[in-house]
């Protein structure tokens, strides 16, 4: 359920109870309504299969981005309470309701592990807090990425790949999504550090486009 919009809560729910305490501002309520209570929107990226939803008064140019991993589902009730723009895909592109692309296959690339979706459980669980992450399913890039999270970065600024790299004693790239041409601004801001060959190898294949800089 979502608190606000046109299709508010029922009454008489623990969630109604809830939202009388949160204002007018649509947002997620109920059980398993986000992956993550607060997070980086960017610092990890969003796990496969959810939208990034920033924190109230934020901007998608906020770095760094606070606010919560939702799933599509939740995605799906702000879009019919005309609420698309509070919602990021996972590469950084406007959210319009449109569904994750869910394909019936799953390519095998050189230098990627896809992950996510079709592509199954594929990205190692480390325990604890793992590195491995596996992130940007959404409307143009229809495949998730799973790599080691080095930190985040941008065109401007790739100071934290170059730290995390000396670190580890890993080539780093900055690997940036290719969006829309609306969207690629935000983008361009929110990058992921990731290991220099997955970051090659996304700008040459990655469906639906990457640049490794």
């Amino acid at each position: 359920m979502v608190c606000g919009g046109a299709n508010d809560c029922n009454a008489g729910t623990d969630c109604a109870q809830y939202c009388s305490q949160t204002g007018t501002e649509l947002q997620p309520c109920g059980a398993n309504a986000t992956v993550e209570s607060s997070y980086f929107c960017d610092n990890p990226p969003c796990p496969d299969g959810t939208l990034a939803l920033p924190l109230n008064n934020a901007k998608p140019s906020d770095v760094p981005l606070l606010g919560q991993c939702v799933v599509d589902e939740i995605g799906q009730l702000f879009h019919r309470n005309n609420a698309d723009s509070r919602l990021l895909y996972a590469d950084f592109s406007a959210y319009d309701g449109a569904p994750l692309p869910q394909p019936s296959s799953c390519p095998t690339l050189p230098g990627l592990t896809l992950c996510g979706g079709s592509c199954g459980d594929t990205c190692p669980h480390d325990g604890g807090f793992s590195p491995h992450v596996c992130f940007g399913r959404s409307k143009k890039h229809p495949y998730s990425l799973c790599a080691v999270n080095g930190g985040t970065c941008s065109t401007s600024d790739q100071s934290n790949c170059k730290t995390f790299g000396t670190e580890t004693g890993s080539a780093q790239g900055c690997l940036l999504f290719l969006d829309d041409s609306a969207d690629q601004s935000i983008a361009d801001i929110h990058g992921i550090c990731v290991d220099q060959t997955t970051c090659n190898a996304a700008a040459s294949s990655y469906p639906g486009g990457a640049k490794c800089i």
